[in-house]
């Protein structure tokens, strides 16, 4: 569910997976093509991580799709939180329903590597896609991309607000 980019100084580490499944992602986070950025051990881009435990509601804010460095739309987590197997638990909710689909094309060559990923977690609600571009120059020095949203085929593109954060590290 990881893809790592490194060259030289320069790492990458990127979410390309799905949430686990309902019962095991108590601890999961919606953060779907969020990433961070690393210049040896200077951390550049980085995501909100997990709070201490017995901070209930920073533990629910930290899951959240606007804790980490990736495109939000219309401030809805890329997934929903819920009880699905009517256990709770103090870790929080269940994902119930969050990105299904989460191709990824890489590729390496001397210039750098690059990775394309998209997600579906927004397809339902609002028939849009996420594709994120990256590309780690070989030099490792310099992080590029780009975010896409791509409408479903035959749908309308929905007039809806987006961000996309990057939590640059203090």
């Amino acid at each position: 569910g990881y893809q790592r980019l490194e060259a030289h100084e320069g790492l990458v580490i990127i979410d390309t997976g799905p949430p686990p499944p309902s019962l095991f992602s108590r601890r999961a986070h919606a953060g779907c093509l969020s990433f961070e950025f690393s210049l040896g051990r200077d951390r550049i881009v980085a995501n909100c991580g997990a709070p201490v435990a017995h901070r209930p509601s920073l533990w629910a804010s930290a899951r959240a799709t606007a804790a980490h460095s990736t495109l939000i739309l219309d401030d809805v987590s890329s997934c929903a939180f819920g009880t699905q197997s009517g256990i709770k638990s103090w870790f929080g909710d269940e994902i119930i329903f969050g990105p299904r689909d989460v191709p990824v094309r890489r590729e390496e060559t001397a210039l750098g590597i690059s990775l394309v990923a998209s997600h579906d977690g927004y397809k339902e609600r609002f028939g849009l896609i996420h594709e994120r571009s990256l590309v780690l120059h070989a030099n490792g020095r310099r992080l590029a991309g780009a975010d896409r949203l791509i409408g479903a085929p035959g749908e309308t593109t929905p007039d809806v607000n987006y961000a996309i954060r990057f939590h640059i590290h203090p």
